[in-house]
């Protein structure tokens, strides 16, 4: 039972074993101290620690080992991209903060570190990292809270092609890989990886059915793995134009469309300069024909399921954004109709 003894501001304090560290083969022991009011809460909240010391133990190590042990429990169940993003936080986001100890971290070091680590980083990358670091000390001691103010989301301007620019660039990428990966994105919802790992099997009548992507593991390169999410199997219906144009072509590859996504994305930015269409990403031809579903009436539900979203949130903030050619035509129906209305 750890014993207080009065100090001479009136006080009692009490100290008991918290660690040893080693140097030179000679063990230091450190202590942890305790103050409060009474002899009784002192001799209390020491005993509490010795009660729970593992527990306490697990904060004396540092936010870098911290990381290390979040991202070593979590990788055979995190996609291998997911893995691969964390240990590039680890290795490059955490620098003033790194080597501190959890039990010493406090709101003002991760302020102070967030405040410097925005300067040179986006709003998104900056909550990324904040996540990461919250979740790994949490595992280490859960109840431990930092109250961190992060830097002000910024909505992404982004551009969504019309139904112009895709015939556009269609006529231009026509005979052509890419030409299959961008009727693949434009008119199925589907996203890069899933275009270039779907396969003439998957095919199905008018039908694709969605079960993989290709991504890139480190050390392994590309590499087809299941999608994140349950909902991202699914089975998309397209023109009978596209599929007699994914057919048409049809070699001894495997998978449609033969090119790694990498590839996609610089043929892709490559055809647009060419054709003089205004930048956008591929990933925008997703964005391009989720908006066409919601503007000729489709229900979300339906459009969650062709897109595989697991809710409607990221669909309605950037997806279901607005084309500058079905804007104007429900801007000029909606003239219209208060003209009419004026006219009687």
């Amino acid at each position: 039972m750890p014993i207080a003894r009065k100090t001479k501001s009136g006080k009692y304090n009490c100290k008991v074993v918290d660690h040893y560290e080693y140097h030179e083969g000679k063990r230091k022991i450190v202590f942890r101290s305790f103050t409060a009011a009474s002899k009784t809460e002192c001799e209390r909240l020491a005993a509490e620690f010795q009660d729970n010391k593992a527990q306490y133990a697990e904060t004396n190590i540092t936010v870098d080992e911290a990381l290390d042990r979040y991202i070593t429990a979590k990788e055979n169940v995190l996609s291998p991209y997911t893995v691969q993003c964390y240990r590039s936080y680890k290795a490059n986001a955490y620098g003033p903060i790194q080597n501190k100890k959890i039990k010493s971290l406090r709101d003002e070091d991760i302020q102070r570190w967030m405040n410097e680590y925005k300067l040179t980083h986006s709003p998104k990358t900056c909550r990324n990292a904040n996540g990461l670091l919250v979740a790994a000390i949490s595992m280490q001691k859960p109840n431990i809270k930092f109250r961190v103010t992060l830097p002000q989301k910024c909505p992404p301007e982004l551009y969504t092609p019309t139904d112009e620019d895709i015939k556009r660039l269609l006529d231009y990428i026509k005979g052509t890989e890419l030409e299959k990966a961008v009727l693949l994105a434009a008119f199925g919802t589907l996203r890069r990886g899933e275009v270039c790992a779907v396969t003439y099997d998957d095919i199905h009548g008018d039908e694709i059915r969605i079960n993989k992507e290709l991504i890139r593991i480190p050390g392994r390169g590309w590499s087809v793995k299941a999608p994140k999410t349950t909902e991202s199997i699914r089975t998309v219906k397209y023109p009978h134009q596209v599929i007699e144009r994914l057919l048409r072509d049809r070699g001894e590859a495997e998978r449609i469309v033969d090119m790694s996504p990498d590839l996609v994305t610089r043929q892709h930015k490559r055809a647009l300069a060419a054709c003089g269409l205004p930048e956008f990403r591929f990933h925008d031809l997703r964005a391009y024909a989720v908006s066409i579903r919601h503007a000729i009436g489709i229900p979300d539900v339906y459009i969650m399921q062709d897109g595989g979203y697991k809710t409607d949130t990221v669909m309605k903030q950037i997806y279901r954004r607005s084309m500058s050619d079905k804007r104007k035509e429900f801007s000029d129906m909606a003239s219209e109709h208060f003209s009419a209305l004026l006219n009687g």
